[in-house]
């Protein structure tokens, strides 16, 4: 994560914080594998962060990227959104699950 929240962070809040682009990342390669179920998707999401001791997840959404609206089958267009408390921080991130993190 490159935010100016990570001056909030210590150094192992810092690595606790990968799990959300990890999670982000691991998500987009399933998509682009074929998973387009979102209920699929989001568990692969929270598994990975639960997993994840210092981290406390306030809410994954899988949308329509123009719209906002939630979605029940993930299409071109998705984004996957994210948000989890690490220590004092909020930290939130997006991707779209066809390009990924690159």
């Amino acid at each position: 994560a490159l935010s100016s929240r990570n001056a909030y962070l210590s150094l192992e809040e810092r690595k606790a914080a990968t799990a959300l682009s990890r999670s982000l990342q691991i998500a987009s390669e399933n998509v682009q594998a074929g998973e387009t179920s979102a209920v699929v998707i989001k568990s692969q999401i929270v598994d990975e962060i639960t997993d994840e001791a210092l981290v406390t997840l306030d809410y994954v959404e899988i949308v329509e990227g123009s719209s906002l609206i939630t979605i029940d089958q993930i299409s071109k267009g998705a984004r996957i959104l994210i948000a989890a408390k690490v220590g004092k921080a909020r930290l939130i991130d997006n991707v779209d699950p066809y390009f990924g993190i690159k």
